[in-house]
């Protein structure tokens, strides 16, 4: 449905009636009250903005008409075959649809969830494109979040394996069941490293009683031997 909004033009139509244009109409005011939503030339100028996509970037109206669209992106991307590969496809006259990685007038990162369609001409020649996008920057984060912490939790389980109780899991930064889920864990760890001090303390402790006992045993056999060889003494 959103590839048929964008190819439709009010000015070139003239073959639908006025209740299709009104729904036509209402359907394109639904979708930029919903989404962040960007026009672009072929060539990446920032061509016309809705308010969603500033309150987005951090950019007024002003700031963002005219700009290529490298305002909004940092310098690894734009220098990637990814990116080159994106462009070739909108040239070509696809669409495009996946999650990307944009830069905020205040130099932040968010995370949206875009589609990407040409608008063509008369001779079905893609002209500009137009950019639906929802804001997926928390979800984005948190996933960010998830995976620092699994990074992590199998780096202290080496450690661990290796004889090292001593490490923990950072808490800095995390929240909710990933803060339980480090806790856990260190928890486990320091149980662990109270075992093996324990064990310690006690191994010491039957090896000392073992020897007393061994020595025990040992002076107990002489004492026997001894009072049989003075019984033979004396029965002789």
């Amino acid at each position: 449905m959103i590839e048929n909004l964008v190819n439709f033009d009010e000015q070139e139509s003239t073959s639908i009636s006025k209740a299709e244009l009104a729904e036509l109409r209402g359907q394109m005011a639904a979708l930029h009250q919903l989404l962040s939503v960007a026009e672009y030339s072929m060539e990446g100028k920032i061509l016309r903005t809705n308010e969603n996509f500033r309150k987005l970037t951090g950019y007024s109206a002003g700031e963002l008409a005219g700009q290529g669209i490298g305002l909004l992106l940092d310098l690894k991307y734009r220098r990637s075959a990814e990116y080159r590969d994106f462009w070739q496809k909108l040239k070509q006259g696809e669409s495009l649809t996946g999650k990307f990685k944009r830069i905020t007038s205040g130099i932040n990162t968010v995370w949206i969830q875009a589609s990407y369609y040409p608008v063509l001409d008369l001779n079905g020649k893609p002209y500009k494109f137009v950019e639906y996008a929802t804001d997926i920057s928390e979800p984005m984060q948190l996933e960010q979040a998830l995976t620092n912490t699994v990074t992590q939790v199998s780096a202290v389980m080496v450690a661990v394996t290796n004889g090292d109780l001593t490490q923990r899991v950072p808490l800095a930064g995390k929240s909710g069941d990933m803060v339980r889920i480090c806790n856990d864990v260190n928890a486990l760890i320091g149980s662990m490293a109270a075992l093996v001090e324990m064990l310690k303390k006690t191994g010491g402790s039957i090896v000392a009683a073992a020897n007393a006992i061994e020595a025990a045993s040992t002076a107990q056999k002489a004492l026997t031997q001894h009072k049989s060889n003075q019984g033979q003494l004396h029965g002789n």
